[in-house]
């Protein structure tokens, strides 16, 4: 009698606990990818294949042996590892039930250009120092109180994985609590060098370059020095070597 395979049936569930946890599926191919499964959580797995005989009829082949495999640990996310590094503010200016903490940041010792700052958050990789791992550069300008350093703050806490319901945040930049809006409170082009970095959002090194903000009290002759901050960081060696947003 010639039998033919149609397809297999794939069962899976969670040990000790079958009947919440019952996933079944089929499939034709010879590999397939059962989801959604629990991280660290000891699953069983079973095949069978649903086959056809001459007359038409459908029958199940006995079941192979039941195998137990557990699913991988979920990767700890960069902003729990970075946490335990970092500096927390003090209480008082923080909202309720939130705590803020200051990053890591190392000052650069490679050569710097007289008036501009120079901070790394993390450890380069080799391939990053052999130009093998992506970079991306951002660069911030807007006037004095348009929010720079919190979209800088936004984006790093992103980058990290801080989530939505965590009850904490990070500041890269930290603002006094009793800032002027008519004064910028950055006074040096500043670079921060935001190193790939495991359980990070993004693969690849992020670097953020951020400006005193143009338009305050001190008038246009502190507009035309940020200028000229900005042309010799873009001309220095140390500067600006890509730039894409």
């Amino acid at each position: 009698m010639e039998i033919t395979v149609k397809y297999f049936a794939v069962e899976c569930w969670a040990d000790g606990n079958q009947d919440s946890s019952f996933i079944q599926r089929s499939t034709t191919s010879k590999t397939f990818t059962i989801e959604p499964l629990v991280p660290d959580t000891l699953y069983c797995v079973q095949v069978r294949a649903v086959c056809t005989d001459t007359s038409g009829s459908v029958f199940y082949s006995s079941a192979c042996r039941i195998l137990n495999i557990r699913t991988p640990r979920e990767a700890e996310r960069a902003a729990l590892i970075v946490r335990r590094s970092s500096r927390k503010c003090s209480s008082d200016r923080c909202p309720a039930g939130v705590d803020f903490y200051t990053l890591p940041v190392k000052k650069h010792r490679g050569a710097q250009t007289q008036g501009v700052g120079h901070y790394v958050l993390g450890e380069s990789s080799y391939l990053a120092l052999a130009g093998k791992r992506r970079q991306r550069t951002i660069l911030m300008l807007g006037a004095t109180g348009s929010g720079k350093s919190t979209l800088i703050n936004a984006m790093v806490n992103y980058m990290l994985g801080v989530e939505w319901d965590d009850d904490f945040r990070f500041k890269l930049i930290d603002e006094p609590a009793d800032k002027s809006q008519a004064h910028s409170q950055t006074d040096l082009v500043t670079t921060y060098d935001l190193y790939e970095m495991k359980g990070s959002r993004l693969n690849y090194s992020l670097t953020v370059v951020d400006t005193p903000g143009f338009g305050d009290t001190r008038g246009l002759e502190k507009d035309k020095k940020i200028m000229q901050q900005i042309q010799d960081y873009f001309q220095c060696r140390h500067g600006i070597q890509q730039l894409e947003a």
